[in-house]
């Protein structure tokens, strides 16, 4: 289960910057560009940790419980951050 959800973390991470280098041509047409440009660093950065935590996430030692509530903490956290910024557009 954790080899899973581990590549399933890297699978995450890779359309992170996948978003990330598309989101680079919708900066100029943010309300506020800055804003733009913080919201695509962000998504490149939540991608770079998404595939850390996917190579790391196989040697972990958790239980089945454990493993569940670490791994959707992990993508709603990464999702719900960079909402944040995307929401005000």
């Amino acid at each position: 289960m954790l080899s899973r959800q581990g590549h399933r973390l890297l699978q995450i991470g890779v359309a992170l910057f996948v978003f990330s280098s598309f989101e680079w041509f919708a900066i100029p047409y943010f309300a506020a560009p800055r804003l733009g440009l913080s919201a695509h660093t962000l998504s490149a950065l939540q991608g770079v940790l998404l595939l850390a935590l996917g190579l790391v996430w196989p040697r972990l030692n958790l239980g089945t419980v454990a493993s569940r509530i670490a791994f959707w903490s992990f993508i709603y956290s990464a999702f719900a951050i960079l909402a944040a910024p995307l929401d005000s557009r």
